[in-house]
């Protein structure tokens, strides 16, 4: 959506529309909790890159918050058995980040530089759960 077009919108409207998106992007694999929930770690003011991983891996990496002189990263889980990771200075040193691989998690994070700031929504749901459109048990 252009930023035009979403400033234009009442919170509602916002609020609304990411909700319809989440659910379409997630083939309908999250919880009305887990969306519910989403919701309410976002601003409504805002829009939000949003990374569907069916990879651990690439899920676990993506929550890695750098901290450095040109900016700093801030975020928070969502939902999910998940915590994320720091990465100090330009180094690969990062804090170790605990994922449950087969239970849907997701995070809200903020990146900052000094010249630009990005807002992203990552969601992690087990490949098989995203492929049956979230019937099966995502939390036993």
């Amino acid at each position: 959506m252009k930023n035009k077009d979403f400033n234009r919108q009442s919170e509602k409207e916002r609020t609304a529309k990411l909700m319809s998106v989440i659910r379409a992007r997630t083939n309908g694999a999250l919880s009305n909790d887990d969306v519910q929930n989403l919701i309410e770690n976002v601003s409504s003011e805002r829009q939000y890159a949003i990374t569907i991983h069916t990879d651990s891996d690439s899920f676990k990496q993506a929550l890695v918050l750098a901290h450095s002189n040109e900016g700093c990263d801030h975020g928070k889980v969502a939902f999910g058995d998940v915590t994320l990771g720091n990465r100090y200075g330009h180094g690969n040193e990062q804090s170790v980040i605990h994922h449950a691989r087969n239970k849907t998690a997701a995070a809200v994070i903020t990146r900052g530089t000094q010249a630009r700031t990005t807002y992203e929504i990552r969601i992690f749901i087990p490949e098989n759960a995203l492929a049956n459109g979230g019937r099966q048990e995502l939390y036993g």
